[in-house]
C-alpha cells in the first residue's frame, strides 16, 4: 500500500488550503500538515466519508465464492434478486437501521410472511458480517435491528402414518416408488435432502459388530454417526442407497402424490422426514443431546425447534406421572 503516494494526492488537491491529514494503518500513523497549522482546531467538525461503493455487485461475488451447497447459493441468489428489487443502487454507506426498516416494510408489502421476512435479513446479515470480517465496513445495523420470527406448526408422522407408506409403497409408481422409499431412510435416519442424495454404501460401517451410518454432511460439513441397527429397530438398513433423486421441488411434488395415495392428509415435504424423527425419538424418552448428536446440529436449541412435543406424548408422559 503506497501511503506515501496517497497523501500526496490528497495533499495536491488541497493546495491553497489549510488542512491535517492523518491516516492509521495498524499501530502506524501517517501525518501531513497543508497550510497554516495554527488555524486549524482539533476535531472542530468531524465529516465521516461515506463508503459509497455497491453493496450489492459486491455481494453477488460473495455468493458464487461461498463454501456452501448449491440450494444455499440457490436461496442467496433470490435473497439477491429481492435486494436487487428494493434497491439497485444501494451502497455499503445507505445499508443502515433506517434501510432495515425500509426494506422489512417493503417485503411485508409484498405479502412476505413474519418468518419468511426473517430468512432474507439472516441472508443479509451473513453478509454484512462477511463485510466486517474483510474490514470493509466498521459496523452493522443489526447492532440495533432485532430479527423477528414467528412459531410455526412443523409437519411430522405418526409411526402408523409411516406404516401406511411403508405398505403402499410397493403399488406406487416407479418415482413416487423411488421418492417415497428414500423418504422413509430419511425419517429413520434423520437425514436432510442434500446428505441422501450423496449416500452411498462406503457411508455404511461396522462398529463394535453394528452396523452405522457415518457421513460428513453437505451443509455444516461436520459428522454425522448415525446407529442403524438401533435407531428405529434397524429399519434404514433394510433400504439400500444409493437413492436417484430430482430436484428437491419436484422430490417434495412426487413425495405428495405417494403420501396422499397412502391415505394421509397432510403437507409433507422430505423435510419433514427429519422431524419427524426428531418427534419419535422424544416420544420414546431419547434424551435431546443424543438427538442433536444424531441430526447433527451445533445447538441444542435448532434442536428442539425439530423435536415438537406431539399431544400423544404430553398424555403418555401426564398418565405415568400420576399412575
Amino acid at each position: 500500500m503506497e501511503i506515501q503516494k496517497i497523501i500526496n494526492g490528497i495533499a495536491e488537491q488541497l493546495r491553497g488550503a489549510n488542512a491535517l491529514i492523518q491516516i492509521q494503518v495498524e499501530d502506524q500513523y501517517f501525518i501531513r500538515i497543508i497550510g497554516d497549522s495554527s488555524r486549524l482546531s482539533q476535531f472542530s467538525h468531524v465529516s465521516p466519508i461515506p463508503d459509497t461503493r455497491p453493496f450489492l455487485s459486491w455481494m453477488q461475488e460473495q455468493i458464487e465464492q461461498a463454501p456452501v451447497c448449491e440450494n444455499t447459493k440457490i436461496s442467496h441468489r433470490n435473497a439477491h434478486m429481492l435486494l436487487m428489487a428494493f434497491r439497485p443502487d444501494v451502497t455499503f454507506a445507505d445499508i443502515d437501521y433506517k434501510f432495515l426498516m425500509g426494506y422489512e416494510s417493503h417485503l411485508r408489502e409484498h405479502g412476505y410472511s413474519i418468518n419468511t421476512i426473517a430468512k432474507q435479513m439472516r441472508i443479509l446479515k451473513r453478509y454484512l458480517n462477511l463485510a466486517l470480517d474483510m474490514d470493509i465496513i466498521t459496523s452493522t445495523p443489526f447492532r440495533k435491528y432485532h430479527i423477528h420470527t414467528q412459531p410455526t406448526h412443523k409437519e411430522t408422522l405418526t409411526e402408523k402414518e409411516l406404516q401406511k407408506i411403508e405398505s403402499t409403497i410397493p403399488s406406487l409408481p416407479a418415482k413416487e416408488r423411488d421418492v417415497a422409499t428414500a423418504f422413509l431412510f430419511a425419517t429413520y435416519t434423520g437425514l436432510r435432502y442434500s446428505d441422501l442424495k450423496k449416500v452411498c454404501p462406503i457411508h455404511f460401517k461396522n462398529i463394535n459388530r453394528r452396523r452405522w451410518l457415518v457421513l460428513q454432511m453437505q451443509k455444516t460439513r461436520s459428522e454425522v454417526r448415525i446407529p442403524l441397527s438401533s435407531l428405529f429397530n434397524g429399519k434404514a438398513s433394510a433400504i439400500p442407497p444409493p437413492f436417484s433423486l430430482p430436484s428437491n421441488s419436484q422430490t417434495n411434488r412426487l413425495l405428495s402424490h405417494a403420501i396422499t395415495r397412502s391415505g394421509i392428509h397432510k403437507h409433507i415435504t422430505m423435510h419433514c422426514g427429519r422431524h419427524s424423527c426428531a418427534s419419535l425419538l422424544l416420544g420414546r424418552g431419547v434424551p435431546l443431546p443424543v438427538i442433536q448428536r444424531i441430526l447433527g446440529h451445533a445447538s441444542i436449541t435448532t434442536t428442539q425447534g425439530y423435536s415438537c412435543v406431539t399431544d400423544s406424548t404430553i398424555e403418555r408422559h401426564v398418565r405415568r406421572a400420576f399412575r
